[in-house]
Parts: structure tokens; C-alpha cells; sequence
């Protein structure tokens, strides 16, 4: 029997929504010199619908919306960048315009004067139209702080990021002083990667913002201050200008705000500058060197070191535009008066005299430097012939019992004779450092880097064959066996005498922890750790532990590397142990994956890492590591089907999706043409609500969201799919927390809908007829006749009492005769109905009753 496609009729009479016209939002200055704009807005779009609310956007950092806008609607800022006007119940018909809106944009200081806005225009909760537009505000006179943003290259830069050093100006006004600077990322997927220096003390640092804090008041009005060093990684590692987002204040007063642009060029090869020399009589060598190095930056700092022990430096000119900043036995070092050397700049003629070691070969370091932080280096080997030779048999050590602390000291013995008044400690021990210093008597400390100190005497001298001691010094052991090797010499003003090597042993018990870290992985979320036996007092290490110290946070898998094994492991953690003997002290073991899910409200996962030796807890170290929200794994949405209704089905839900969230929004859409769903049919969950159009529900939670791990049904709905001959269909079904997509997935509908027609024995009937349905009232089953007295083509169809249809009742081409239908009203509720005959040549409509 061939049966009418009802859907199609349907679309007729509802044509499908598409974008042939578009809303025109429109913003004209109202008073070019507050940035203020009047807004019109028409509803243009097709298909028709009316308004009810129109959103704007602010696309350019720096650019907000102030709270003072107004107009026809009720207004909400929704945030500094994001501004409503409309609620439910405020509605702009189609082919109608409205005026009257009115709002402001602040730029902040730095900000550009052209900016770009998107709106978009929506109706009961569903996008209308979208577009963009470009706006321009003159040029305001500040009265707030500015910043200054220039690039610098730190003696280390982390790979894949651009270094910044950023001056703040303190200009705003009323006039008062600075000691609070906060930098943060417009964008969040450009990172802090480091924190380079600063003159003020770092408050709080995460991987998007850092705070710089100075006790009292440190800038005044008018003066301005450098030196804020920042690494930035830029967005998706592509070189970018990268927005800045700075507040200035006093405390906890922020007194300004804006925004600066990094421009960040991470595609240039590094490369050093180019240092050069030429060497002359009396072992002298002119020097100087060639602003080549990348990532570019000043020079504002030479520096040179001898390397070779029993070297050293007699005397050292500056060229013209230079200071001989500080000098010692071994280290002279250059500063440029004003303006620093640019890209691409010379400067030569820096003079200096060396006194050369016993061999005629020794090594020089010469470095360049940019505001006390070495850029770049090279050593050369100079020749020389070496001065007459000397003898320093005369070094006093007297210890410290059960400390690393010593009293040295010096008999004037050496040869050829000359008096002294300068003592010079050299560490040449890795890792060794000087950690504290005393002079004696009238002597004083002239310089200390932590590895070099000179004692200096200027109102006295030691003469030949007299003693001086009391040079008090605290030493830290390198990493060997507590070894301190030094070199030693004394001079008089700054001509060295004589130098020789000594050393002590210091081995005092003192505390120390394990070496922890965690480094990125190849997949995503997924991260490698690692640690070394460092701790003191020492042992070995037979386990390593991993804690998630966020509950919402999850670790889904891991691994061990060679010779380890997974102990524990769960969503909360991991034990890794190790197969034999435990790992040695000094020895590093890497390789332990994590494959980590964050939470719905935060990219960090904090982490606990901890070593131990036979259940013991040796050190224990707090990291915290970023990854986006992704789903690694769906949700399940089972389809029960309704034994006694046809087409009728539950949806029921899973929350097993990861990373772990609520969720609070369920979407079911039609996706093959000419399938329809029932309105009326439409069941809630507990506790859930619906939203419908012509091929799509939107369930969403009233209040609570459904937990994870959690299983809800009651989502009903009954569908039509006659008009495809009762074939199998497909849906979408989205699950959503917080407006943000979780999970997408496409399911196949079987179901058959088919209505018993009966052609019943007799005699022809003379004429068309609808007869009344029996029983009337019925429930849930009636039958209802009608006569055709030649062939026809039919439509039988059943409406409600507003006029909508409902179902098809056997539409169809039909030979003369009388006919029985069986209706099965099971999915319908209560009430009157309408069913309705109809040919080319007859139409009639009834009614009947649906008693429950």
C-alpha cells in the first residue's frame, strides 16, 4: 500500500532555517572623545523569528566595556570584555528596527585606537546571526603609569621562548609612589616559562601571571624602573605579538591598569657576538668585539678573565665612552657610560697588560655582558714570556673544628721581595661556593662572587717576612668527596706577587634532599619524572612515589622505566619500586610516565613526588604541571525501547566521560530528513527540563548536574518516521557541561509505525462517507470506517485540538470499498481529538474522545 509522506507536507508549510538575509547591528560614535557608541539594531535575518537579546564581544586586548551602558533592553555585563543587552519577554518582531542603546569603551594604556567587536543576535537561546565589527576611539590623553617592553638575552634562554625586559613608568595621576607590578597573559595559551631577574622581590608566580613586590615605597612619581625580566613561551610556539596585561599599584591598591605587546620572534638561530684582538709588546693585547648575537640586545659590559693559573692581569685601559668598572688579580671588567651597543655596533680599544704564567701559553675568557649578565663568551690563548720566577711556600690554614670554616693567612716570603696588601682566594672545585667572609683588622673584603674574593688593605701593608692572618672563611663542599681545591695569591695594588694551589677537606653533616622533577611528554597529558640520590645523610632508594594532590584531578595510566615495576597504582597515585638492589647515592633514574587528566575547573594538577627506602620516606618535593581540558573517553547513551508504543523511546545516561565532570545538558536531534518527533511526547528526567524545535530536544538540569559515574534515565520521546516507509533513522546525541561540548555521538533508530487497514465484504457504497469512531470515548484502542465509492487516492489523518498533526492514519491509494482502521491512541494523553478524510473529490472531518 503506498503510504503519503507527511514530512514533506510539514516543510512546506515550515521551510527549513537558512541565513538568506542577515540582522544589521550598527554602532556610530556618540562622543568620539569617551569612546562612546549609540547602537541600532534591525531583525533582518531569515527565516523570520523575532528577538530578544544581542551580544557584543570585545576581540582586542585591552579594550573593555564600562558598566554605564543602557538602552531599550536591560542591559548585563557579563564580564569586562562581554555586554548584553535583552532577557525572555523583550522581543524585536522581523522587518523591525530599535534604537536607543547605549554603551562605553575604555582602552587601557597601551591599548590600540582601532579595536574590532563581534556581536551576535539570538532568540529564546538560539544564535540568529553573528558578525564583526572595526571601531576607532581617538587618542586619549593618560593620566595612568605606562610600560616599556623591550627584548634581552639572558645568559640561558629556555628553548621555544622570548625574553623581555619591562620598564614600569610611574606617570599616573594624582601623584603618588609604586611597590606592587602584576604582569599576566591576555592570551592563556602563552606561558610564563621564567622569571629572569627583577629589582623587586617575586610576590606570586603561576604559568600565566607573575607579581613583583617591594616593601614601601620603592618607585617614586616620575622615575621609572627596569629590569623586570620575564620569558614568555608564545601561543601554539609560534613566533606572535604577545598582549600584556599589567596592573601597577601601592599594596593591595591597584592604582593603574593596561596593556602591552611583546613582540616575540622565535625563529632565529642563536649566535654570538664577535670578539676580536690584536696582541702587542710587553703582553698587552687591544681588544674589542661586534654586536652580532641573537637573540639580538645591547651590550652594555665587557669582561675579561684569565684562565690559567699563575696569570694574571697587570693593568687595564678603558677606550673612550667606557669605565673600568671594577678590577682584581684576575678579572677586569668594562662598563659603558651612556648609550649601550646596538645590533650590529663595534667597539674596540680595550688595552690591557697581563702578567703571564710560568709557561708562556695561558688562557683568557673574554665576555660580553648586558646589565651585569653575561651574554656571550670566548677564550683565546695568548703567549708570553713568563716573569722571573717566584716562591710562595708561606700559607697558613688553621680550621675550624667541626666546621667548613677556616682561618688563612700568609708569611711575606716570596721572592723577589715586595710588600702586600692584597690576598685573593680563587675556588677551582665544581660546585664549591664561599658562604661567608670576614676581613681581619683594617683589611676589608674589595670583591665576592661566591667563588673569588680579594681581601684589600689600603692604609697598611705587610712587609717582607711578616705575617697577617684572620681571613675567615665559610666554604660549601662541591659534590665530590669534600675536597676544596683553591687558588691563592697575594699582590701589591693589583700587581700579583705570587699564587700558588692549597686545598682543604670539609665534610660536615649536612642535610640534604633528593633532586625531583617532572618533565613533558609526547602524548597528550602525559609527562615524564624523574629523580636523583642526592639526599644527605646518603642511603639508597628502592621506591618513588607519585600523589595527586587535587581529588578532581586523575592519573588514568603509567608506566615504569627498565628495571622498576608498577606496586600501587590507582586514579589518585603510583608507586614505582625497583626490581634488585636500591639506586645507588649520585645515581639519576628517569623515564617513570604518568598519563595524567585534569579537571573541569582547572588546567593545573599539583603533584606530590617522593622517594623512600624500605617503606621510609626519604624526600618529598610539591610540582604542578598544566594541561587543557580534552575528552579522552565518552559517555554511554542506551536507547530502551517502549514495548507498548510504537516508535516510543527512553534515553538513558551514563556519566563516564574523562576528564571527570557534571553533566547538565542533554541534546537529541533528528538527523534524517522527513523523520519528526512528537512534542507531546516529550518525558523529562527527574529534575530535568526541555526545549524544543522542529527536529531537536535540549533536556537540561533544573538544578544539580549528574555526577560522574552516575546513571539517570526518564528522557522520553515518540517518533514519526512513516514518511521514510518506516525505515531506520539516525540521531545525534551531544552531552554538554556548562555549555562546553563533551561528547557527540550518532545512534540508528529501528522502528515501524504501521497502521492496521481492514477492507471490509459488501456491497459498493454509492457515495464518500467518514463514519464515527467505536468505541467513542475509548481508551486506549477505537476503530473508525470510511467509504470510498470509486478508487481514490486518501489522506486519513488525526490532529489535536489546536490544529497540529499528530499521526498519519493510513494515507494511501485505496480501490472502492468500505474500510476499518485501528487507531492505538498509547502515546497520546486525554482528551478531544480530530481525525479527518480527505480526496480530490471529498474532505470531512470528526472528532473523538481519549478517555485515560
Amino acid at each position: 500500500m503506498k503510504r503519503y509522506l507527511f514530512a514533506t507536507l510539514f516543510l512546506v508549510m515550515f521551510p527549513t532555517l537558512m541565513f538568506a538575509q542577515r540582522d544589521i547591528v550598527e554602532l556610530s560614535n556618540a562622543d568620539p572623545t569617551t569612546c562612546c557608541f549609540e547602537m541600532l539594531l534591525a531583525n533582518e535575518h531569515a527565516p523570520e523569528s523575532s528577538l530578544d537579546r544581542v551580544r557584543l564581544v570585545s576581540l582586542t586586548p585591552g579594550v573593555q566595556f564600562t558598566p554605564d551602558a543602557n538602552g531599550p533592553w536591560p542591559e548585563h555585563l557579563v564580564s569586562e570584555t562581554v555586554l548584553e543587552f535583552g532577557e525572555e519577554g523583550n522581543e524585536l518582531p522581523t522587518g523591525e528596527l530599535l534604537e536607543g542603546f547605549l554603551l562605553c569603551i575604555e582602552r587601557l594604556p597601551g591599548a590600540p585606537s582601532n579595536f574590532r567587536v563581534a556581536w551576535t543576535t539570538e532568540f529564546e537561546g538560539n544564535l540568529m546571526d553573528t558578525d564583526t565589527l572595526e571601531l576607532q576611539c581617538e587618542s586619549m590623553e593618560s593620566y595612568c603609569d605606562s610600560v616599556s617592553v623591550l627584548p634581552f638575552a639572558p645568559p640561558i634562554k629556555p628553548e621555544g621562548s622570548c625574553c623581555f625586559d619591562i620598564t614600569l613608568h610611574n606617570l599616573h595621576d594624582p601623584e603618588g609612589a609604586l611597590n606592587r607590578f602584576t604582569v599576566r597573559m591576555f592570551d592563556p595559551r602563552a606561558t610564563i616559562v621564567s622569571v629572569s631577574g627583577s629589582p623587586w622581590p617575586v610576590a606570586d608566580q603561576s604559568a600565566t601571571e607573575v607579581t613583583f613586590k617591594a616593601s614601601g615605597d620603592s618607585l617614586a612619581t616620575g622615575m621609572s624602573l627596569g629590569g623586570f625580566r620575564i620569558c614568555i613561551s608564545p601561543p601554539d610556539g609560534q613566533s606572535a605579538s604577545v598582549p600584556l596585561f599589567w596592573t601597577s599599584g601601592n599594596d593591595d591598591i591597584v592604582v593603574c591598569e593596561g596593556v602591552a605587546f611583546a613582540e616575540c620572534d622565535i625563529t632565529e638561530n642563536p649566535r654570538c657576538d664577535s670578539i676580536f684582538h690584536q696582541e702587542q709588546q710587553d703582553c698587552s693585547i687591544s681588544v674589542g668585539f661586534t654586536n652580532l648575537h641573537i637573540p639580538r640586545g645591547n651590550i652594555d659590559g665587557f669582561r675579561v678573565r684569565v684562565l690559567t693559573t699563575g696569570g694574571g692581569i697587570d693593568t687595564a685601559t678603558a677606550p673612550q665612552g667606557w669605565d673600568v668598572a671594577s678590577q682584581s688579580a684576575l678579572t677586569v671588567r668594562f662598563a659603558k657610560q651612556d648609550t649601550p651597543i646596538g645590533s650590529g655596533e663595534t667597539a674596540d680599544g680595550f688595552t690591557l697588560r697581563f702578567k703571564a704564567p710560568t709557561g708562556r701559553f695561558f688562557d683568557v675568557a673574554i665576555c660580553t655582558m648586558l646589565d651585569d649578565a653575561v651574554i656571550c663568551c670566548d677564550t683565546i690563548q695568548l703567549e708570553c714570556d713568563p716573569p722571573p720566577p717566584t716562591f710562595c711556600y708561606s700559607l697558613l690554614i688553621d680550621a675550624v673544628p667541626n666546621t667548613c670554616t677556616y682561618d688563612l693567612g700568609f708569611v711575606n716570603t716570596h721572592q723577589p721581595t715586595s710588600a702586600v696588601n692584597d690576598f685573593h682566594v680563587r675556588l677551582q672545585t665544581d660546585g664549591a661556593s664561599i658562604a661567608d667572609a670576614s676581613p681581619p683588622g683594617n683589611w676589608f673584603i674589595a670583591s665576592n662572587d661566591g667563588r673569588n674574593i680579594i681581601f684589600r688593605d689600603t692604609t697598611g701593608i705587610v712587609l717582607p717576612d711578616e705575617e697577617q692572618s684572620g681571613f675567615m672563611l665559610s666554604l660549601a663542599p662541591g659534590d665530590g668527596d669534600g675536597r676544596i681545591i683553591f687558588e691563592w695569591c697575594t699582590s701589591l695594588d693589583g700587581t700579583v706577587n705570587c699564587c700558588d694551589i692549597a686545598s682543604v677537606f670539609c665534610d660536615p653533616p649536612v642535610d640534604r634532599c633528593d633532586s625531583l622533577y617532572v618533565l613533558p611528554g609526547e602524548g597528550y597529558c602525559q609527562y615524564e619524572a624523574g629523580f636523583a640520590n642526592l639526599h644527605v645523610p646518603v642511603s639508597g632508594v628502592d621506591a618513588f612515589h607519585v600523589t595527586l594532590d587535587d581529588a578532581e584531578t586523575m592519573l588514568l595510566d603509567a608506566e615504569a622505566p627498565d628495571g622498576w615495576t608498577i606496586d600501587e597504582l590507582s586514579e589518585g597515585g603510583a608507586t614505582f619500586v625497583i626490581d634488585g638492589a636500591a639506586l645507588s647515592t649520585g645515581v639519576a633514574q628517569e623515564g617513570f610516565i604518568l598519563k595524567l587528566l585534569p579537571s573541569a575547573q582547572s588546567k593545573r594538577i599539583p603533584l606530590t613526588l617522593c622517594t623512600s627506602l624500605d617503606d621510609s620516606t626519604l624526600c618529598c618535593d610539591t610540582v604542578s604541571v598544566f594541561c587543557e581540558f580534552e575528552i579522552v573517553q565518552c559517555d554511554v547513551i542506551d536507547v530502551i525501547t517502549d514495548i507498548d508504543q510504537a516508535c516510543c523511546f527512553e534515553f538513558e545516561l551514563q556519566n563516564v566521560h574523562l576528564p571527570r565532570s557534571g553533566i547538565d545538558a542533554l541534546n537529541v536531534e533528528i538527523l534524517t530528513p522527513d523523520v519528526i518527533f512528537y512534542t507531546s511526547t516529550v518525558e523529562d528526567a527527574a529534575g530535568w527540563e526541555h526545549l524544543t524545535n522542529s527536529r531537536r530536544i535540549g533536556w537540561r538540569a533544573l538544578d544539580a548536574a549528574l555526577p560522574s559515574g552516575e546513571t539517570l534515565g526518564g528522557f522520553k520521546v515518540c517518533y514519526d518516521n512513516d514518511a521514510i516507509g518506516n525505515a531506520d533513522f539516525q540521531i545525534s546525541v551531544q552531552t554538554l557541561s556548562s555549555g562546553r561540548i563533551l561528547c557527540i555521538d550518532t545512534l540508528t533508530i529501528k522502528c515501524d509505525r504501521t497502521l492496521s487497514v481492514e477492507r471490509l465484504e459488501g456491497m459498493l457504497p454509492s457515495r464518500y462517507g467518514l463514519h464515527q469512531n467505536y468505541p467513542n470515548p475509548f481508551n486506549p484502542s477505537t476503530t473508525i470506517e470510511f467509504d470510498l465509492p470509486v478508487p481514490a487516492d486518501v489522506i486519513l489523518s488525526l490532529y489535536d485540538t489546536e490544529g497540529r498533526l499528530l499521526m498519519d492514519l493510513g494515507s494511501g491509494n485505496y480501490l472502492a470499498g468500505t474500510y476499518r482502521v485501528s487507531l492505538d491512541a498509547s502515546s497520546l494523553p486525554s482528551g478531544v481529538y480530530f481525525y479527518q478524510l480527505r480526496t480530490s473529490e471529498f474532505i470531512q472531518t470528526r472528532s473523538l474522545l481519549l478517555l485515560r
